[in-house]
Parts: C-alpha cells; structure tokens; sequence
C-alpha cells in the first residue's frame, strides 16, 4: 500500500485541506525519517543499543503535528499522514507485544516451523487490517488507497531473465512467477533440510 504526499488525496467530505508545496514534501519527509527506523540505527551504532524510549518519542512527535494541525496551516497539510504513521507505529508495537507475551508464545513458539510461522502471518493481517480500519475510519474512499480490484490482464513489461521477451499480461506473469517462487522454494528446503512440521 503506497501512501501519496500530504492531501493529494483526501477522505471523502473532507472540505478544504490546503494544497501541498515543496515545503509540504520536505516537512513530510523530514517527518518520514524522524519517526522511522533511522534514529533505532543511529542509536544502535553509536551507543550500542537503542533507548526505550524512542517510540514513545516518535509517537509524541506524531501526536504534536497531528493536534498542531487543528490551527496550524503547515501542520495540517501533513495532519492525515501523521495519523497513518502514528497508526502504523502503534500497530507495530501492539503486534510485538502480543508476539512476545506468554500466551501467544505458548500458542505458536516452540511448536514446529509451520506453527511459529503462523503465529507471525496472523499478527501481519491483523496489522494490516488495523490499518485499512483506519483508513475506513478517515472516511477514505476504497479507491483512494488502492483497495479495489485492478486489471489482472494488463500488460506486464518484458522480463528477459525468466524468458518473456515480449510483453504478456499480469495473470500470466503471475502464475509464471508463483511456479519460479515455488521451485526456489521448494530447491531451498531440499538443500537446507525441512523444517520440522
């Protein structure tokens, strides 16, 4: 899911949002790294380990824009967007804190590879569905955010490696390339040993 600059896109019934600049997409950009896993590198390499604090500070940062941007004109231009990061982060913490707690470790952890891995598929979707609430929520519309079907037949540009010289369309590629995906797999598992069911 790709999220486009601030309020070039907005929910539905939203009234007047200012247009974006230049200055917008800096603002918007500075954000992005701030509250991203940046300062997590940064921390680690210089101190060796990463503050406890930190996400509690980027969530702060998050928070300020977003209520700044109730009187604020360049707060509000990135106020939706503060909002999706802020729900991104915090759908983020929330899953490594149920992956990490002791009933969900006795449901899945310990239990063979396919188990452990479907522990770590559910908190994924229930991540991801978190996150579509939101946008629901924001009164987005299903096609604002790419939430709608798209053309399985549309062209797919050539991809020589796999033998397509020419272009074909995407629900060919797709089983070419989910055939290619399975093989390499199942070639992985045949030379590095089964994982135990």
């Amino acid at each position: 899911m790709r999220l486009v600059p601030p309020d070039s896109v907005s929910p539905a019934g939203s009234g007047n949002s200012p247009p974006a600049n230049g200055e917008s997409v800096i603002a918007a950009w500075a954000v992005t790294l701030a509250v991203s896993i940046l300062p997590d590198i940064i921390y680690q390499s210089v101190a060796g380990s990463r503050p406890a604090w930190l996400l509690t500070a980027k969530l702060g940062v998050l928070a300020a824009i977003i209520l700044a941007g109730y009187v604020l004109t360049p707060a509000r231009r990135l106020r939706l967007y503060c909002v999706m990061l802020f729900a991104l982060l915090s759908a983020g913490y929330l899953s490594a804190v149920i992956g990490g707690s002791g009933w969900w470790q006795g449901l899945f952890s310990g239990r063979g590879f396919s188990r452990q891995m479907l522990g770590e598929q559910i908190l994924r979707v229930g991540a991801a569905g978190a996150m579509i609430a939101v946008l629901f929520l924001l009164r987005f519309r299903p096609a604002d955010v790419f939430l709608v079907r798209g053309h399985p037949n549309a062209p797919a540009a050539p991809v020589r490696w796999l033998g397509i010289d020419k272009p074909i369309g995407w629900n060919r590629l797709g089983a070419i390339s989910a055939l290619c995906v399975s093989l390499g797999t199942l070639a992985f598992l045949v030379i590095a040993g089964r994982p135990a069911a």
